[in-house]
């Protein structure tokens, strides 16, 4: 083999240990550099869009006299309430979120299906 054993002259290949990673472009930028980011985008097609809706607004629904249950159980559903005029049908993506604010001013016993 020789003098330089088959390395060539010089340079980080000649030298003892690794040498370059595989992913080295010899300074251009690397290629999993270029490629666009997607990590944040795979889970937006999983994103629920839900009406925020707290239960001291339900409340004051009831208490006009604008939100009544169909159902004969008495349970409060989401056509109820687009019924009632909360928020329009072509709103509802995914559902509804119940939310807690106005807890203190509830008077009825409420018996509400929501989704989530």
């Amino acid at each position: 083999k020789g003098k330089t054993c088959g390395r060539g002259h010089k340079g980080q290949k000649a030298r003892a240990g690794k040498g370059v990673h595989p992913t080295f472009e010899g300074g251009q930028t690397k290629f999993y550099k270029r490629m666009p980011k997607i990590g944040k985008m795979k889970n937006s097609r999983f994103k629920l869009n839900l009406i925020p809706i707290n239960v001291g607004t339900v409340q004051n629904y009831i208490t006009m006299g604008r939100l009544r249950p169909e159902r004969s159980d008495g349970v409060i559903t989401m056509k109820d309430m687009v019924n009632a005029g909360m928020f329009p049908n072509s709103a509802v993506k995914s559902g509804v979120k119940l939310l807690g604010d106005g807890k203190e001013w509830l008077r009825d016993k409420l018996h509400i299906e929501v989704p989530w």
